[in-house]
């Protein structure tokens, strides 16, 4: 059995999660493919010279919504090919909107995705909005949870500072976040883009920084009190991989309720869950953990257990292989 996945990378990254690969079994083939995702232009013919080879293999899984999964669903339902079985890791795009441009490409979307046979999605509800928008009869949906890399569990945060932390740019509703804290005893250190800013007035106790490298962005989450992720209540996932990370540090994290945390978060015991567009819910919650600090490292501890059994990449990688092995195209 022979299994291809593409992986979308930007320029200077890697594939981090290969080395996490369960050992295959006898007769079985895994490769990977690494596809650029700095443009179209760039991409198109590696692809197209790609998409020549798919007969040699039993599968093909594309991430997200980036030009490979584009690209050989549309080839495949325009040609019904049907050989190679195409999976789609991930899956997310933007909510459908009024616009006449959002309902072609919804069209064109649900054209495309009619030929793949597991389009696969980090929340449930968001399974629900992707039937209802694109309303695919043949196309199997399934739920994977989103998992985070295993080195977040093993860096130390035993060190606990004098800050809160808040990370992240897309899908986020800082007004909320900064409404809440603008009188409160405590330091905010906000991880965002400079677009999430825009005419949103910052108070003295909030000190940002503006996409700083990974590595000072777990430094700073790991040192933290605890972490608040403020979330648009949107119906695709959002904040998802800010959440695990923060978890895995072992960090209590205060988030929005919408579709995108609430598979992950048992309120009040792994997390605290606020609601949508409330600041005075979430200043609540804030003062909650300052007040109580032993709680707060309770709940971190145990949202750093189940990120350890249930999260880090490894069971992903045994739940998509699972869905494989339902297909026919078993890899282990």
């Amino acid at each position: 059995m022979k299994i291809l996945i593409l992986e979308n990378l930007r320029p200077g990254e890697d594939i981090w999660w290969q080395q996490y690969l369960p050992p295959l079994k006898e007769g079985h083939q895994l490769s990977v493919a690494k596809v650029s995702e700095q443009n179209l232009r760039g991409s198109l013919v590696p692809l197209l010279k790609l998409y020549m080879k798919l007969d040699n293999y039993d599968a093909v899984i594309t991430q997200q919504d980036g030009h490979a999964t584009f690209i050989i669903a549309f080839l495949n339902s325009l040609l019904k090919r049907k050989k190679c079985r195409h999976y789609v890791n991930e899956f997310i795009t933007r909510e459908k909107s009024t616009g006449f441009y959002s309902y072609l490409k919804f069209l064109f979307l649900r054209f495309s995705l009619s030929s793949v046979y597991c389009i696969m999605c980090s929340s449930k509800a968001e399974i629900e909005y992707y039937k209802s928008t694109l309303r695919l009869k043949n196309t199997k949906f399934r739920f994977v949870p989103l998992a985070t890399n295993p080195k977040f569990i093993e860096v130390k945060s035993d060190f606990v500072g004098d800050h809160i932390i808040s990370a992240g740019r897309t899908g986020r509703d800082y007004r909320i976040l900064l409404e809440a804290v603008k009188d409160l005893p405590l330091r905010l250190i906000l991880v965002a883009d400079y677009s999430n800013l825009t005419g949103i007035p910052l108070s003295k106790n909030v000190e940002v920084k503006y996409n700083i490298p990974l590595n000072e962005l777990i430094g700073l989450t790991a040192s933290a009190r605890f972490a608040v992720l403020p979330l648009q209540d949107l119906s695709i996932s959002v904040g998802q991989s800010v959440l695990l990370e923060a978890m895995a540090l072992g960090k209590a994290v205060i988030v929005t309720r919408n579709a995108s945390t609430i598979d992950y978060i048992t309120d009040g015991e792994t997390g605290i869950l606020v609601s949508p567009d409330d600041s005075e819910d979430m200043k609540k919650a804030i003062m909650f953990l300052l007040k109580n600090p032993q709680k707060a490292a309770q709940i971190g501890a145990r949202a750093r257990e189940v990120i350890q059994k249930y999260y880090l990449i490894r069971e992903k990688i045994t739940r998509i292989c699972s869905i494989i092995k339902e297909s026919g195209a078993s890899a282990d």
